[in-house]
């Protein structure tokens, strides 16, 4: 432990300068806190004294020292006796778990929706970035119920997951936000239980809705005036409403089912280590390393499957190219793209429409056209934003897909185009490839 044999190192004083003494950092030790300094002044015991020391190999050993004096037969202090055990590995490890665990709370404080813990008595535990700029950096150590608002029967509704007799709940809950307004949040919690199966309290993760539950609510009084002679409206609006349905019931899975295990996962992994040797706790900081590896990718690639910051941030064009790239590198399909007008930006439900629809088309050529390559081109003028993505694949008959239910995407194309009040037209026939067209006004 001390790297000497037994002769060598009663020929040295505790405080040879040979020991290369300093604190963990490689910063000088004061020679009054050193354990036998301490014992031998104050004549009582000292426990985890902690300083690092150098054996003759250059290798640095981390130490923790408990020391405690030896009296004579006239309760003098004539030495003393220590316990010296090195530590350096459990050093190291306590540091990488450190690290990991800052990591981990990094990446969730990147989250926008609110990640929150509570114990079994309901009592939040932890909350993420965003649950703290919600609630007030005074949450923790509080009930969640503080912060009801209103009549509401939440705790009633959860309660199977706190009595083991569900694992995952959704529920809707006003809740008082810390600048006093009300807001209504959707939670999914996810029981957490201990080695025994009990529940110990429950993790969740909260988005607030309100606006969201305020737009579909003015969206359906509107509805409610203009949708009385217009059947196609009406087709559109429902069609509308069910994208949106299986958009967050994807976003959903993906945090949930996937996400929301990853994180338990972790936490549980990181409670573990606390519990177990230095040893068989060192051995897991890879299995750790490896579930916030995962979380990460998970979590960019549900950013940009939701949208691609490159389209808010730079337009139409740089999106395009970006997804182009992505797109080739992942199907093995050439885009042949050419443009005119794209140096300038658009209107942003025009850029949005725009690439869904590119988008789109080159994901069913992808799966169905059995195509090496695609031809896209859009120009623009000061009146039209104009797409044609053409294919010498397998085609299809255009008429019949357009009016199959199984055939969303066209659906949706064409709905996009609809509603900017632009054009859209399909062109194919099966063994005659596909041509798609789409007009939009940009003005």
């Amino acid at each position: 432990m001390l790297g000497l044999r037994k002769d060598e190192i009663t020929q040295r004083r505790y405080n040879a300068p040979s020991w290369r003494i300093t604190d963990y950092e490689g910063q000088p030790f004061p020679d009054e806190e050193l354990p036998f300094r301490r014992v031998m002044a104050t004549g009582q015991p000292v426990s985890d004294v902690r300083h690092a020391i150098e054996w003759p190999d250059g290798r640095r050993v981390l130490l923790a020292v408990n020391a405690a004096p030896l009296l004579d037969p006239n309760g003098q202090v004539g030495g003393m006796v220590a316990e010296i055990e090195d530590v350096t590995e459990r050093v190291k490890a306590e540091e990488a778990l450190r690290a990991l665990t800052a990591r981990y709370q990094a990446l969730l404080d990147t989250v926008p929706d609110i990640i929150a813990e509570v114990d079994a008595n309901k009592v939040y535990t932890w909350v993420n970035r965003a649950g703290r700029q919600f609630f007030g950096e005074s949450v923790l150590g509080k009930e969640a119920a503080f912060y009801f608002e209103g009549a509401q029967d939440t705790y009633g509704k959860v309660q199977p997951l706190f009595e083991g007799t569900a694992d995952v709940f959704y529920v809707e809950s006003w809740q008082r936000r810390q600048d006093g307004e009300k807001r209504l949040l959707a939670w999914r919690c996810r029981a957490l239980k201990d080695a025994n199966g009990k529940v110990t309290g429950a993790l969740s993760t909260a988005r607030d809705i309100t606006d969201r539950k305020q737009a579909e609510a003015e969206r359906e009084r509107l509805l409610k005036d203009v949708l009385a002679g217009r059947e196609r409206l009406q087709s559109l609006s429902r069609r509308l409403l069910d994208v949106r349905e299986d958009e967050d019931r994807h976003i959903a899975r993906e945090l949930h089912d996937e996400i929301g295990q990853l994180i338990t996962a972790l936490k549980l992994t990181l409670g573990v280590f606390e519990r177990q040797p230095v040893e068989q706790a060192k051995a897991r900081v890879p299995e750790a390393q490896a579930l916030v590896d995962d979380l990460m990718t998970r979590v960019r690639n549900l950013s940009l499957a939701l949208r691609p910051g490159v389209l808010d941030d730079l337009g139409l064009l740089p999106a395009l190219l970006w997804h182009f790239e992505r797109y080739t590198a992942r199907t093995e399909v050439r885009v042949d793209f050419k443009h005119t007008g794209l140096e300038r930006r658009f209107a942003p439900q025009v850029e949005t429409a725009a690439y869904r629809i590119v988008q789109e088309a080159l994901t069913n050529v992808a799966r169905h056209a059995k195509a090496s390559e695609v031809t896209v081109r859009l120009s623009a003028d000061a009146a039209t934003l104009g797409i044609q993505v053409e294919d010498a694949g397998a085609g299809f008959d255009a008429d019949a897909a357009l009016a199959s239910v199984a055939t969303s995407g066209l659906a949706g194309m064409r709905e996009r185009a609809a509603l900017l009040g632009g054009r859209f037209a399909l062109d194919s026939a099966p063994g005659k490839g596909t041509r798609l067209v789409a007009e939009l006004p940009v003005r």
